[in-house]
């Protein structure tokens, strides 16, 4: 007998290279509020957005050609039972 498996977005995370200018087009033009912020305020390190993650992409990341403003990070899921 199977189980339907219950399952539902939590998040996806994207790496980026201008972090203070993705932050203002998915919180000031989007709209998506605040939930946490890691770092200092003036040079954080990750926002959490609701529903979104994203971090600066680090100067020596060799998966982001210079002509790439970012990438994909991972989507998070949430699951109500994990056996």
């Amino acid at each position: 007998m199977s189980t339907k498996l219950k399952l539902s977005t939590n998040h996806i995370s994207l790496k980026v290279k201008n972090l203070q200018e993705s932050f203002r087009f998915y919180h000031e033009i989007l709209q998506l509020p605040i939930i946490r912020i890691v770092g200092p305020k003036d040079n954080p390190r990750i926002i959490w957005l609701q529903g979104l993650e994203i971090s600066q992409i680090k100067p020596d990341d060799e998966r982001v050609p210079p002509t790439k403003t970012g990438f994909f990070g991972h989507i998070g899921f949430e699951v109500e039972n994990i056996e």
